[in-house]
């Protein structure tokens, strides 16, 4: 008998264990966080009832607006109250909190995915469209036998000609959708909430750099002395689309007879070579200075037209600021409506190299001391056997500066196969320059365009030209690169750079120093990748998208989706320079949830921007 009672005790609290344990959740807080708004939910589950908390926080954004909250429930699952959308007012830095009590109703059924609501845009549409024709000629066939009733009808079925067409207004989705799931009778069952708001995001003013008087595409290092009287390589420089370049022939005769072929092909210098300037750099009397100054700028008025920067110096070390100082006041005063150039070392030069403890104080102690027109730099990423890092941490540091300096940036970009640099593959050439704008870089130089005699004995290769007149495949790289990216050089000039994320990947490494990971940001929002992007925002509300892979594979080739773009989206075409609708033209297309996507090819980059709403 007493056997009985305990096997019967047992049984019942077996039994009630298994009541309360037969529905359970995860207690764990899901949370996400999005243009500023924070969602935290957390479901706890006892015996029939789910307890739903959520947790909505302003942390930011002043752009927030109608914010709703929509919960969906599985089958069998019902409030016990409320409704399933509840709208929340909700200011910045403020806190709103929602609890809801969930109710199993019955006994629960197998789960089924729900179908997906039909495109609006689809067969209905259609009938709509096709039954607002019909509507309209009973309208005409009524106007014609009775005006009066006719006419009445006619205007009503105007009215409702709009809503049976597809709308195409431009619009930026913004949601939050945090997902879990209750368990019931060892099956789990999703809960979803899904915060939805409206996103009225205006990107500030950017700093307005300076230095530049428009995009220009140049090189470092193109033909010297003699070989700049050759008329043909002039030509041949011109056709390659390039705009301003170096006259590198020391002596003013040599100089002035390129100048004018430069004039006669529509170019102009970006940095004008004399041996009298680079002497002025050993003189220490700025009287002195200022006369050999005055004497080359002289020498050469017949040219302002076609001269708009002095060449002065190369990866100077800090002990030669104050000489370049003295040459850079003087040209300043004696010729204030031309420029001046010099290129800066990089991040992996030594302290030994930069003259100053770290590249930072190197920047600074240049920007002080030499007061330069804008800052130009050279980082050479792709070797023969690996890539040099570092590229994304020296570019945010140039970045940075010159916007904190008010000073337009630039970077002379690897080209020319040499030494351990590689030979580049268009890919990787593009990657480059398409980096370099997204960055905000206000200029594109190549290094080189030119290969002398002694490049050539010391085994360098594919440049665009040599001393002999060969043209190298890299010409035509360098061609149908550069057709592209002056118009869309021109287009970025007058924008100011805002930000710059990089997105991460599962699996991927750590973001180089500096570099910022990306979370939803302006009109772009949320999106997703197969491989990492990086996204450069301008304060017109653009944004820059470039692949970071750069290899010729199929991996390489990088889809983004524009999860909070429904509608509107804008490219930037160079081959017209004007702006196009993308997914009229096929730059994007729908995948099979109707989401905006763009694959993009190795190195590519392109600027969007989204219609005003």
């Amino acid at each position: 008998m007493m056997k009985k009672v305990y096997l019967i005790a047992f049984v019942l609290c077996l039994s009630l264990l298994l009541s309360v344990c037969a529905f359970a959740a995860d207690e764990g807080v899901i949370s996400k966080t999005k243009d500023g708004l924070t969602a935290n939910m957390t479901l706890a589950a006892e015996n029939e009832n789910v307890q739903l908390d959520l947790e909505l926080i302003n942390e930011s954004s002043s752009n927030i607006s109608n914010i709703a909250v929509t919960l969906t429930l599985p089958e069998a699952f019902e409030l016990s109250s409320g409704e399933l959308t509840t709208p929340v007012a909700l200011g910045v830095g403020n806190t709103q909190k929602l609890s809801y009590v969930i109710t199993n109703t019955d006994a629960l059924p197998e789960t089924t995915v729900p179908e997906t609501e039909p495109a609006k845009s689809g067969c209905g549409a259609v009938i709509s469209g096709t039954a607002a024709i019909f509507a309209l000629m009973i309208s005409a066939f009524f106007l014609f036998r009775n005006p009066k009733r006719g006419a009445a009808c006619l205007l009503a079925c105007l009215m409702l000609v709009p809503l049976a067409l597809p709308i195409h207004a431009a619009t930026t989705e913004r949601k939050i959708v945090l997902e879990d799931v209750v368990i019931y009778d060892e099956k789990e069952y999703p809960v979803s909430v899904t915060v939805t708001y409206d996103h009225s995001f205006t990107e500030a003013k950017g700093v307005d750099t300076k230095g530049m008087e428009k995009f220009e595409i140049t090189y470092y290092y193109g033909p010297q002395g003699q070989d700049l009287c050759n008329e043909e390589y002039i030509k041949k420089i011109a056709e390659c689309g390039f705009t301003s370049i170096p006259v590198e022939g020391y002596d003013p005769t040599i100089n002035k007879t390129a100048l004018g072929y430069l004039r006669k092909y529509g170019m102009t210098c970006s940095g004008l070579k004399d041996n009298r300037l680079i002497h002025a750099q050993t003189l220490t009397s700025q009287t002195e200075v200022d006369a050999l100054v005055s004497e080359t700028v002289n020498d050469y008025k017949d040219y302002f037209d076609v001269i708009k920067e002095w060449w002065i110096r190369d990866e100077p070390s800090a002990s030669d600021f104050p000489a370049l100082a003295r040459v850079i006041d003087a040209l300043h005063r004696i010729d204030p409506e031309r420029g001046t150039m010099i290129n800066l070392f990089p991040t992996y030069a030594s302290d030994a190299q930069l003259g100053t403890n770290g590249y930072q104080e190197h920047l600074d102690k240049y920007i002080e001391t030499v007061k330069p027109d804008y800052i130009s730099y050279d980082h050479y990423h792709f070797q023969k056997n690996t890539t040099r890092k570092g590229f994304f941490e020296n570019i945010e540091i140039i970045r940075d500066t010159a916007v904190k300096n008010e000073l337009d940036p630039m970077l002379i970009i690897l080209l020319t196969e040499h030494m351990s640099y590689a030979d580049l593959t268009k890919y990787q050439i593009e990657w480059e320059v398409n980096m370099c704008l997204t960055y905000g870089m206000k200029r594109i130089s190549y290094f080189t365009y030119w290969l002398g005699a002694e490049l050539l004995a010391e085994g360098w290769s594919n440049a665009c030209m040599d001393t002999t007149g060969k043209i190298y495949p890299h010409y035509y790289d360098v061609q149908e690169i550069n057709n592209r990216l002056l118009p869309l050089g021109n287009e970025l000039f007058d924008k100011n750079s805002t930000a710059v994320f990089h997105t991460r990947t599962k699996g991927g490494g750590s973001l180089e120093k500096g570099c910022e990971a990306y979370k939803s940001y302006g009109d772009l929002g949320e999106i997703a990748t197969d491989a990492s992007v990086v996204i450069g925002f301008f304060d017109d509300g653009s944004f820059m998208i470039t692949n970071r892979m750069y290899t010729d594979t199929e991996n390489s080739r990088n889809t983004v989706e524009f999860l909070d773009i429904a509608s509107g989206l804008e490219y930037f075409d160079a081959a017209s320079a004007s702006w196009k609708d993308a997914e009229a033209d096929g730059i994007v297309t729908r995948n099979e949830n109707g989401v905006l996507c763009r694959t993009f090819e190795p190195g590519e980059g392109m600027l969007f921007r989204v219609r005003e709403k």
